[in-house]
């Protein structure tokens, strides 16, 4: 694990996720900006059973205090803050930190792409100019004269949240791991800490992560 408490990658998890006016969520926190509204709650329990949870600036004070009720009372169930909030939409996450750089065989090249990349990028990635500047270290996976997967900073603060990509034809292969292992490298060489989150049901994520070098420190969830 990083020299960081598993509450202390938590809290940067939740601080690089969204923009915040006072304590409060605002906006989702996307480098090449976004403007989509925060949930309601977020919520992270860490592997030693502490909590951290923030709201959103549209949390109504009915909902913050029965939140602050279930938590209190030690219940951590996402079916049952669902049925007393009442609110269906939310999501859940495994949250991993890299432990180490992972001692990976290089099979594929990869590298760091800049603007002059840009025309490249899109051939596979249509998105790629408008994130390539700001979602630094963008990382890229070749093959067969393309990019076949990128992995980048999608989510920014003292910590680096990543955000992976692989075409179609090219998934399974080791493309996206090879990716997410060179950024890993970049970012923790520039002095920031390297996270990565997958939802709770994707099994596929959560095992690249581990291969990656990376461990559980927290689970958490979303509301609204």
């Amino acid at each position: 694990m990083t020299k960081y408490s598993e509450k202390e990658l938590l809290e940067m998890h939740l601080d690089c996720l969204f923009t915040y006016e006072g304590e409060r969520m605002v906006t989702v926190n996307e480098p090449w900006g976004c403007s989509a509204p925060a949930p309601l709650l977020i919520t992270g329990r860490t592997v030693t059973g502490e909590v951290s949870y923030r709201f959103g600036q549209r949390a109504t004070s009915e909902f913050i205090r029965e939140t602050q009720r279930l938590l209190a009372g030690g219940i951590w169930d996402f079916a049952q803050y669902q049925k007393h909030l009442g609110i269906q939409i939310g999501s859940q996450e495994i949250c991993f930190a890299a432990s180490s750089l992972s001692p990976l065989e290089k099979k594929h090249h990869c590298r760091i792409l800049t603007v002059k990349d840009e025309s490249l990028l899109q051939q596979s990635f249509r998105e790629g100019k408008e994130e390539i500047v700001t979602a630094q270290p963008y990382v890229g996976c070749f093959c067969d004269g393309k990019i076949v997967a990128i992995c980048r900073s999608v989510r920014k603060g003292k910590a680096h949240e990543a955000g992976i990509e692989t075409m179609k034809d090219y998934q399974r292969r080791g493309f996206g791991l090879a990716a997410l292992d060179c950024w890993t490298s970049a970012v923790m060489q520039q002095g920031h800490v390297a996270l990565y989150s997958a939802a709770q049901q994707n099994a596929a994520s959560q095992a690249m992560a581990q291969k990656g070098g990376y461990v559980p420190y927290a689970e958490a969830f979303s509301i609204g």
